[in-house]
């Protein structure tokens, strides 16, 4: 039985499983290879997309949506109403089943929030979403198992703030509200203590800033003007940043730079020559393995941003993970 369901393919399984209850129990025993090679996800405040890929075919698509009965399941074609259940959950448990009978790597998985009206919706929806979604993938992720056949990791530890809350593409420390962690050490702080290797590990830094364009008048934290409301945004590379920026503000709990213009209600967060030496004296403490630079073609001329990080020459004299985890 578990040769013909895995012969039959994803499609048909995921099909079979809503509306069997007894071969939706075998799968879920049995766990059969489902194969898929990329997830993605778009979310909306009544409906949710996602997207699967398996290799050698097209997206296909399961949309899931407010039902008067229930939530409504959409997938080739067919619609399958679960009664009394919220659209949350059931996109939810799905997710989950995906990664469950993933027995092979993931080649790509993306997550897009960018279309919530407001601050509100983004903060009852999104944070339940991304927390259940990163324990659900953490449940399978062996990094330790991973580096025994990869020279190093690279850490993309930039671009937490690209809704609607304004802020720099990556706070070494630092943030707003609910967005506290979302920063460079936290993130590097969850790869190190997980592999225990902090010397495999390349922190990601940004040759680029984030422009931010209808920003509220209000700061969210009225310690700290930096932290805002705001619609719309769009990168800039270095070398157009440092010809414009005459005087910029310096965040010390970010340890990021920062352009405020209250009259054209616009803020700019970017990476400079101060705060990337703030990034390379703390990747060198915390033992880190090296750098990787999205992207080297943002610098200037002069190579500004390039000559911080040359000056600092990596030589991981120890593995220990200099982070409290």
């Amino acid at each position: 039985m578990l040769k013909i369901t895995e012969a039959v393919g994803f499609p048909s399984i995921f099909t079979f499983r809503k509306v069997c209850s007894d071969y939706r129990n075998f799968i879920d025993d049995k766990t059969p290879n489902i194969s898929v090679t990329g997830i993605t996800i778009h979310v909306y405040p009544q409906r949710m997309y996602l997207y699967y890929k398996i290799s050698g075919n097209e997206k296909t698509l399961i949309l899931y949506k407010k039902h008067p009965d229930g939530c409504a399941v959409n997938h080739n074609d067919r619609e399958h109403v679960m009664e009394n259940e919220e659209v949350l959950s059931v996109f939810l448990r799905d997710f989950e089943f995906f990664i469950k009978h993933q027995k092979s790597a993931l080649e790509q998985f993306h997550f897009h929030s960018l279309y919530l009206p407001n601050e509100e919706e983004f903060h009852h929806l999104i944070s339940p979403i991304l927390h259940k979604t990163i324990k659900i993938l953490k449940s399978r992720m062996k990094l330790k198992e991973l580096l025994v056949h990869v020279d190093f990791l690279n850490i993309l530890s930039f671009d937490y703030y690209t809704t609607s809350i304004t802020g720099p593409p990556a706070p070494l420390f630092s943030g707003v509200g609910e967005y506290r962690g979302y920063n460079v050490d936290r993130t590097m702080k969850y790869f190190a203590c997980e592999t225990g290797a902090p010397g495999k590990l390349n922190m990601g830094v940004p040759f680029y800033g984030t422009h931010w364009k209808n920003v509220g008048a209000s700061p969210i934290d009225k310690s700290d003007e930096m932290w805002r409301t705001a619609n719309g945004t769009t990168h800039i590379p270095w070398r157009l940043l440092r010809k414009g920026i005459l005087k910029a503000s310096w965040n010390k709990n970010a340890m990021t730079s920062y352009v405020w213009n209250a009259k054209h209600r616009i803020l700019l967060g970017f990476e400079n020559q101060k705060s990337l030496e703030k990034k390379m004296i703390y990747a060198r403490k915390k033992n880190l393995g090296g750098i990787v630079i999205e992207s080297i073609g943002g610098d200037d001329n002069e190579n500004s941003l390039l000559a911080v990080i040359a000056e600092q020459r990596f030589n991981v004299e120890s593995n220990d993970v200099n982070l409290q985890c």
